[in-house]
This record gives structure tokens, C-alpha cells and sequence, in this order.
């Protein structure tokens, strides 16, 4: 029995470090086309590759808040939750990585409209760092 809970456990644990690591780097490859496409265009869309290029930077710094939190659990590290976002910047960084891109390839524009001063976002201190 004990056998089986430590293999569940390992089970859910590496599905977590998978979807850690494979989230990301869908988003690095996702603004190094984008990347690629502005620098394609004549003439170079510089700032919209920069944008993308920070895309990347940003999410390499994610990965790597990512694998301080792995190593804090490992370490039994006590976790804090702390109001951490803003729900509308919570809003605004889903839709940019997994929709940026394609909206930008088929040429949608999207219009959000969010409500002011919704309550914050509440994470453990490894996640919670700022989202831009």
C-alpha cells in the first residue's frame, strides 16, 4: 500500500514538473515565430519583435521561478499565501500567450472589457511574483 501511494505520488509530481516545463517553452516557441514573422516583414516590425523577444525572456524567468518552487517543495519549505495579481493582469497574461500569436496571424483584433478593482489573485510566495 505504501508501495502505491509513494508511486501516485511520483506520478503526480512528475505530471506537474511535465506541465511546468512544456507550458513555457509552447509560449518560447510561440513568440520566436512571432519573432521571426516580424523580422520577415519589409520593412521589420522591430518593436513587435521585441515584443516577442521579451516574450521569451519572460517566460525563461517564469521557468525559473518554476524551479524554485520545485526545489522548495523538495526542501518541505513552509508555503505563504499572499494577495499576489490583480485578477484583471491575471486576465490580460492568459489570453496574451496561447491567443497573441494567432491573433496576430489571422489578423483579429480582441477587445477586452475588465471590471476595476477586482480582488487580488492569492498565491504562495514562490508564485507570486509580478506577470510583465
Amino acid at each position: 500500500m505504501a508501495h502505491m501511494a509513494r508511486v501516485t505520488v511520483m506520478g503526480e509530481l512528475t505530471s506537474s514538473i511535465a506541465h511546468e516545463v512544456n507550458q513555457p517553452l509552447a509560449a518560447v516557441v510561440t513568440n520566436g515565430d512571432a519573432c521571426l514573422r516580424w523580422l520577415g516583414n519589409d520593412p521589420p516590425n522591430l518593436d513587435k519583435a521585441r515584443e516577442s523577444v521579451a516574450g521569451i525572456i519572460k517566460e525563461a524567468n517564469a521557468r525559473k521561478r518554476s524551479h524554485q518552487r520545485i526545489r522548495a517543495l523538495a526542501k518541505k519549505t513552509p508555503l505563504r499565501k499572499q494577495p499576489c495579481w490583480e485578477s484583471n493582469e491575471v486576465m490580460d497574461e492568459c489570453h496574451r500567450p496561447r491567443l497573441g500569436a494567432e491573433l496576430a496571424r489571422h489578423h483579429v483584433s480582441l477587445r477586452r472589457e475588465l471590471v476595476p478593482h477586482l480582488p487580488a489573485v492569492f498565491a504562495t510566495e514562490y508564485n507570486c511574483n509580478k506577470l510583465s
